[in-house]
């Protein structure tokens, strides 16, 4: 009963936060580093993922998954680009490698149109990432389907929502190397802290109200 008190808590401060961030204006400005900082803290001591993946329980305490320097290892096939990026990097983030990230989160079919992309996305892949490392995983390259999109290029594809989040830079569908499809769906429905699809190739991840749906055959 404490353990699921305090994660309504944690779901609701991260909502609350999350509202309040409609468009990243400037990025070491915008981002309260402390507040994130309590915040990862609290989930890994209360998240049911440390049940899950106990070596996230024993890393982010004693070998500073949150302070360390974050890196995030990028593949864009569409655009046959590939980077390892660190984005955080000396306690801050590196707006030079954030404009980066967002560059090949871009959408490269609707005329490689680049946007600001939600910082908490960024850290939700780098946490994904990172828990894989922690697991041994050689290589856990993050494969980018479709990051941000314009609503020419949005409208255009069957199914894709109207409003979606992808047109806000705050989604993204990607597949993981060295991970299956269901173990990345588990780690990002521990998350909480957005939609959640599963494809038969790829996941989506998002920011905002917390919702799930399969579209496997």
């Amino acid at each position: 009963r404490k353990t699921s008190r305090i994660l309504r808590l944690i779901q609701f401060r991260l909502k609350e936060k999350l509202s309040k961030q409609k468009e990243v204006k400037a990025v070491c400005d915008e981002l309260d580093r402390r507040d994130f900082l309590v915040k990862a803290a609290a989930i890994a001591v209360a998240s049911p993922l440390t049940m899950l993946f106990p070596e996230f329980a024993q890393a982010t305490t004693t070998n500073n998954f949150w302070t360390k320097d974050r890196v995030l290892n990028l593949a864009r096939p569409q655009s046959k680009e590939a980077k390892s990026i660190t984005y955080w990097r000396n306690g801050q983030w590196d707006e030079a490698a954030y404009k980066q990230v967002c560059w090949l989160l871009r959408d490269v079919v609707g005329g490689n149109v680049a946007v600001k992309m939600n910082v908490d996305l960024i850290n939700s892949m780098f946490a994904q990432q990172e828990w894989l490392r922690m697991l041994g995983r050689s290589n856990p390259q993050m494969v980018i389907h479709s990051g941000y999109r314009t609503k020419a290029h949005n409208s255009r594809i069957e199914g894709a929502a109207r409003n979606s989040e992808h047109l806000f830079g705050n989604a993204i569908d990607f597949h993981m190397k060295q991970s299956s499809i269901n173990e990345l769906l588990e780690m990002a429905h521990m998350l909480k802290i957005g939609g959640v699809g599963a494809y038969n190739t790829y996941i989506h991840l998002g920011i905002g109200s917390y919702r799930s749906w399969d579209k496997r055959r």
